[in-house]
């Protein structure tokens, strides 16, 4: 079975979140080999559609460009929530049910995030 690319662009965004410094693509499709099969000019391919979307950055070190995230993992799922909640129909029932659907420890993290932003401080 075929990977679909988002998968792809997915995997790689984990392999440069996970990682401690800039990574070449050969080092990328390294750390993907442990889980997929992948040939370097695909990792290639989907390193620079990652960069013409605006989610990596690269540097030419030598003759091969290293890559890196342009946002944290956790800015880019709030960015994905986001979208989501705007491509809804009804914001207010999106949330109701994403509310619905979490964890007890993650409502009540929520709502300690909410009533710190009422109360005016930053955590």
């Amino acid at each position: 079975m075929k990977a679909r690319n988002g998968d792809l662009q997915a995997a790689v965004l984990d392999v440069l979140w996970a990682a401690q410094d800039e990574l070449t693509v050969r080092q990328v499709q390294q750390s993907l080999l442990a889980t997929r099969e992948l040939a370097y000019n695909t990792v290639l391919t989907v390193l620079d559609t990652l960069f013409k979307k605006g989610r990596v950055q690269r540097r030419l070190v030598g003759r091969a460009f290293v890559y890196w995230t342009t946002d944290s993992r956790e800015a880019h799922t709030a960015e994905v929530m986001a979208r989501a909640l705007d491509s809804s129909g009804d914001r207010s029932a999106a949330l109701l049910h994403f509310v619905g659907q979490i964890s007890e420890e993650d409502l009540a993290a929520l709502r300690a995030l909410v009533d710190s932003d009422e109360d005016g401080s930053d955590s």
